[in-house]
């Protein structure tokens, strides 16, 4: 099953499980739901905007750090394997532990865009094409479903098969420094 078939699967599980008998509580009772479901909307969107902040203030902060060891590499004189495989390693985790937690957001920001897309629908809003407005061709190539996703995980490997490639030829003898 595909993640959109989940999402549309959490979406009509919020609107009968949770918002649809919400509702009708709320008539039965002769109140009008939209007050109600203006403040869950507007609870919903801060927290998927807060999600998707926590992801890119992490990264700002884990993202260099980690990538700043290549610097680190860079300014060695003595590039012993152990040394080389320490940095990598640091560097690595680093990467790894900024993709757990954005993926971890990520999953709370596509939660929260359930909710707001099942209260949209409550209340007869129906989407009209896909979240994104695809531009010229080169947009169309560049903003596919999950493109960051699959950026922020490229990255992370890139990096770390970046670390191996330089532990294997410190190891081996083949990195050296440029100057004496």
């Amino acid at each position: 099953m595909e993640a959109r078939d989940h999402f549309r699967e959490e979406i009509e599980r919020l609107k009968k499980g949770c918002i649809g008998p919400a509702v009708a509580k709320l008539q039965a009772e002769g109140k009008d739901p939209n007050d109600w479901l203006k403040t869950l909307y507007t609870a919903f969107l801060n927290r998927m905007l807060s999600d998707n902040e926590r992801i890119w203030r992490t990264g700002a902060i884990l993202v260099p750090l980690s990538l700043s060891a290549f610097a680190a590499l860079a300014a060695m004189r003595d590039f012993a394997s152990w040394k080389v495989l320490v940095l990598g390693s640091a560097s690595s985790a680093l990467l790894w532990c900024w993709l757990i937690i954005a993926e971890n957001h990520r999953a709370f920001q596509q939660k929260s865009e359930a909710w707001l897309v099942a209260i949209q629908e409550t209340v007869g809003f129906e989407r009209a094409g896909g979240p994104k407005v695809q531009g010229n061709a080169l947009n169309r190539v560049l903003i596919f479903s999950g493109a960051v996703q699959w950026m922020r995980w490229g990255l992370a490997v890139g990096v770390t098969a970046a670390w191996l490639v330089l532990w294997w030829l410190a190891a081996s003898g083949r990195l050296t420094s440029g100057s004496s």
